[in-house]
């Protein structure tokens, strides 16, 4: 009977060279049911695999953490052709037994893991080919680490069946990218990528309910038992040198599909089916260095393969924490204005989004800005690379802008780190972040860089909108125009507002200004939590029904004198409707307004930032 030895860390199971384990009463693994024959206990390895359904002996890794090891160890009862059922969660007939202790319980969970990752690394010995050798030619196998095999025996059934139904039809099935990245690192993935040779007509007929948005490049998204993945069929290209992305050119081996892809930590495949893992550009060693390798050389090979490359390094780097750009890499980036001019806005502005959301925004702006890439997709006026005139600085902000658009970037990514520094990122940190980057801007030119951008309208409106309040605070000694101020930007803005006046001072390089402009923001938070409603915003007391029938007016001026009744309501803190009218009786009457409408004109109304009025702020 095989006898198995759990002694020092996975070098000592013979993980590393695939050899058997040495013979130790320590532990010994009989199976369950017995044998009925105990000739069939000194099987060979290939005797063993032969023995076994071939169905099996693809599947030592797929199978849950409770049924055990790689079909080929499966004794004498599986090789008579005896079969008990498996005790897993894919739910199918089998042939795997217990790991018992003499007279004792099972294994632990973590003891049979070990058992099963070197049951995992030497049954591909045994293995039949399935398709021929030819796929992996020049790649050499490697045993799945402990995360990465945790992490596909956790995979939901969906997903296994995919992989089963591709290669149970004759082609092969490999999880590649940033799943195998993700789980190598200790991280769970959130989605599953997958390679095949089966080309994309031959996938639908598999999976008629698949999704085939993206078969022009080799790619369908397949849907099965609630799992959703993208498989691709080898590809060794796309593009034409110059950045656009093509037609794809399929592949007859892995290795160049993997070659094709950027960059090294996504350039790994595992043949979940046989445990094995390949990675040809040492991937694994970069993912504990947190570092980003072309898988080219030069690098910049790569990103010509697919110009919008160029933003995903970038946005690898912005949304992880930690991680820099191999330093060929990096000086390739500098070619990004170029490689970008043939993608499409909409594949740009994607990826900007994640960068402007990461954690490290700002350190890869920064990286963008010096590489000429922000300003290659914002795609910046020549006029804004001048330096502004001081009498075209707008006077009414409380921070002077800083001149041209190279100077205004600088303080924007200043800002944005900032508020990166602050802890606010997310969905709406991104936009957050477009604000503070696009700040010093004329309004006309965020407009402009947001249209080409193809953001959507909403954002185009939030983003507008808060650059143009950026810089002007309310007087915090003046509770009706901080009220003014809480109902014209609302109950929710008003709060992100602060936030990026807090951000856009701290980027100031004067500090004696910073300082200043940071007391007096304290001074304005302070004053709007002592309000009696804090943030919230008062309600109108009249609407403009109630306007037409106390004055008879009709349509527009009905609004004007609406607008103006509360913007008088919150200067003076009204709280009825009495006193409300007892106001516009003071200033106004009736038949006069019938007979001049023009004086509606000239009032205030409820807005910000403030009107100018002959060349102040309104107060």
């Amino acid at each position: 009977m095989p006898a198995l030895r759990l002694t020092g860390g996975l070098p000592a199971l013979g993980l590393a060279t695939g050899r058997p384990l040495p013979p130790s009463p320590m532990l010994l693994w009989t199976p369950t049911p017995p044998s009925p024959s105990s000739s069939s206990s000194s099987l060979t390895s290939s005797s063993r695999a032969a023995a076994v359904p071939e169905r099996h002996v693809r599947q030592p890794i797929l199978c849950g953490a409770s049924c055990g090891v790689a079909a080929w160890l499966v004794t004498a009862a599986v090789a008579s052709g005896a079969e008990a059922k498996r005790r897993h969660s894919c739910g199918q007939r089998g042939t795997c037994s217990e790991f018992r202790r003499p007279g004792g319980p099972s294994l632990t969970r973590g003891a049979a893991g070990l058992v099963r990752r070197y049951a995992s690394a030497t049954a591909a010995e045994a293995m039949p080919p399935v398709g021929g050798d030819a796929v992996v030619e020049g790649l050499a196998p490697l045993p799945v680490p402990p995360p990465l095999a945790r992490w596909l025996e956790s995979l939901d059934e969906g997903t296994r069946e995919i992989l089963e139904i591709i290669e149970g039809s004759g082609g092969r099935a490999w999880i590649v990218g940033g799943a195998v990245r993700d789980a190598l690192g200790g991280l769970v993935p959130c989605d599953v990528d997958m390679a095949s040779t089966l080309r994309p007509d031959e996938l639908r007929k598999l999976f008629p309910e698949a999704f085939a948005i993206g078969e022009r490049w080799g790619t369908i998204t397949v849907r099965h038992k609630g799992a959703a993945c993208e498989v691709s069929t080898l590809r060794t290209g796309f593009g034409a040198g110059d950045g656009q992305r093509l037609d794809a050119i399929f592949a007859e081996r892995l290795l160049e599909d993997l070659a094709f892809r950027d960059f090294t930590v996504n350039a790994m495949a595992v043949d979940a089916s046989r445990g094995l893992l390949y990675d040809p550009f040492g991937g694994l060693d970069d993912i504990p260095k947190c570092v980003i390798r072309s898988t080219s050389d030069p690098a910049i090979k790569t990103l010509e393969d697919d110009g919008l490359r160029t933003m995903r390094a970038y946005r690898f780097v912005a949304v992880r924490v930690g991680w820099t750009m191999d330093p060929a890499l990096a000086a390739a980036l500098c070619q990004s204005p170029r490689l970008l001019q043939n993608i499409s806005a909409e594949r740009i502005r994607k990826e900007f989004s994640l960068i402007l959301k990461g954690p490290s925004a700002a350190a890869v702006l920064r990286k963008m800005a010096d590489d000429g890439t922000l300003q290659a997709i914002l795609q910046l006026q020549d006029s804004l690379s001048a330096d502004v005139p001081p009498e075209e600085c707008d006077s009414g902000r409380h921070l002077a802008f800083s001149r041209g658009a190279r100077g205004m970037l600088r303080r924007g990514v200043r800002a944005v780190g900032a508020l990166r520094k602050a802890g606010h990122s997310g969905a709406e940190g991104a936009m957050e972040a477009l604000t503070l980057l696009l700040g010093g801007f004329p309004a006309s030119e965020v407009e402009r860089i947001m249209l080409n951008l193809k953001f959507s309208k909403a954002e185009m409106k939030l983003v507008t909108f808060h650059c143009g309040c950026l810089g002007h605070l309310p007087d915090a000694s003046r509770p009706g125009e901080l009220r003014r101020f809480l109902a014209a930007v609302g109950a929710e803005a008003a709060p992100r507002q602060l936030r990026l006046e807090r951000a856009w001072a701290a980027a100031e390089e004067d500090a004696g200004l910073r300082e200043a402009v940071l007391l007096r923001l304290s001074e304005v938070e302070a004053a709007v939590a002592a309000l009696p409603g804090g943030y919230r915003v008062p309600s109108r007391l009249v609407d403009g029904k109630w306007v037409e029938a106390r004055t008879g007016l009709r349509r527009r001026n009905v609004g004007i004198l609406k607008e103006w009744l509360f913007y008088v309501q919150l200067e003076r803190d009204i709280t009825d409707v009495e006193a409300l009218d007892k106001v516009l009786t003071e200033h106004f009457d009736i038949v006069a307004l019938h007979q001049s409408p023009e004086l509606l004109e000239t009032l205030p109304k409820v807005e910000w930032p403030l009107a100018e009025v002959g060349g102040s702020s309104e107060k």
